[in-house]
């Protein structure tokens, strides 16, 4: 019965096409993490009769199907009897405060994920100047090279975050050959496969099948989706990549019998720094290969998404349009 003018800024839906209608036909407030419904603040604030807040993690979906973060609460209306009648829904764009909270959050997780390889690697070079010990200088240097490895990783994982976040990374369209991509990631996986005991196979690809799309970005996708699916691969099994073309796209399966993602963690395992509660002290990472790999993902108009099973292993599916 009511609807101001910075609701239908926020919302898309303008006065005359809302007023009258039921509420649940035009506010569609969801929670970020599980994409299920949530109204039950307007329900505190009915029947509790009281404020209630929408809690942070809160997102509208708009009148285009576009989503914005929004943030406030509900209070509850009191007739003249002392009843309450309805509520009164309070929301705000939070888009620039979340984005400002995460930079903060982001910067602050980096710092400490960097700190551990640093002290490491200084540590064992440090050891590794004063070591005489010819096999114990290797080692510590070996260690070290390692830790910087690491470091390495995670500053051009940051900066590719970065620029998503920005919206600064620039799709460039071209004729990609599928079998040169998947041979690339093949090769530049070979090192830590094999020190791990992985054979990654690939189904035969034809060497002319080609497809329109950004080989820099799809060339990230795939390496991100299967050195994951090496890093957390059972010793001395295989890492299977097959393809199939359909009508209108690519369909890249990269299959891993491995410790599996738990459910309960399945709904975060494309968010920024997740990692699995079952990973193990030696696959460490920084949570962002996976991410990333679904921004790329949904920047070329494809899709990733996954079927896992705790202790079996888990299958990654890729799909990018054609042309």
């Amino acid at each position: 019965i009511l609807w101001n003018k910075s609701a239908s800024v926020i919302t898309g839906w303008n006065k005359e096409e809302v007023i009258g209608k039921p509420f649940r036909e035009i506010m569609k407030f969801i929670r970020e993490n599980d994409r299920k419904e949530n109204i039950s603040f307007i329900e505190d604030a009915i029947v509790m009769n009281r404020v209630a807040s929408m809690g942070n993690d809160t997102l509208l979906v708009r009148k285009n199907g576009s989503e914005i973060s929004v943030g406030d609460s509900a209070a509850p209306i009191v007739g003249i009897n002392g009843e309450v009648e309805g509520a009164i829904v309070v929301f705000r764009d939070t888009t620039n405060e979340r984005e400002s909270a995460h930079l903060r959050s982001d910067f602050m997780y980096a710092s400490h994920q960097l700190r551990t390889p640093i002290t490491e690697a200084l540590w064992n070079l440090e050891t590794g100047i004063d070591e005489h010990d010819a096999e114990k200088k290797k080692e510590d240097l070996r260690v070290a090279h390692q830790s910087l490895l690491s470091v390495k990783k995670l500053s051009e994982h940051l900066v590719s975050v970065s620029e998503i976040d920005q919206e600064n990374v620039v799709v460039k369209m071209s004729a990609v050959k599928l079998l040169d991509v998947l041979t690339e990631v093949q090769n530049k996986l070979g090192n830590d496969a094999k020190m791990r005991g992985i054979n990654i196979l690939i189904s035969p690809v034809s060497p002319i099948m080609a497809i329109n799309t950004d080989g820099k970005l799809l060339n990230i996708i795939l390496f991100e989706v299967m050195e994951n699916a090496v890093m957390y691969s059972r010793r001395d099994a295989n890492v299977t990549v097959a393809t199939v073309l359909k009508e209108k796209e690519i369909l890249i399966e990269v299959a891993d019998i491995g410790i599996g993602i738990p459910e309960q963690e399945q709904v975060l395992i494309f968010t920024k720094f997740f990692r699995g509660s079952n990973r193990g002290s030696e696959n460490a990472g920084d949570g962002l290969g996976l991410y990333l790999a679904k921004a790329y993902a949904t920047l070329l108009n494809g899709k990733i998404w996954f079927e896992s099973t705790e202790g079996k292993g888990t299958t990654f599916y890729i799909s990018v349009p054609i042309v």
